[in-house]
């Protein structure tokens, strides 16, 4: 488990998590607008995560 408070550019947690994920773990995330605010980038995020035969859920939270 991951969590972060810091936004923009550098976010270390989160690299450290994409980095350690194991085949069959899955990623998810509560809010979308915290984990990237473009499009652009969520998908390039997803490209990651997916192409390590890893799993992406994305919940619409509060």
């Amino acid at each position: 488990m991951a969590e972060e408070r810091a936004s923009g550019g550098d976010r270390p947690e989160f690299q450290r998590l994409l980095g350690e994920l194991d085949e069959g773990d899955i990623v998810v995330v509560w809010k979308l607008d915290r984990l990237t605010r473009s499009l652009k980038d969520m998908l390039l995020i997803l490209e990651k995560i997916e192409g390590r035969r890893r799993q992406a859920t994305l919940c619409a939270g509060g």
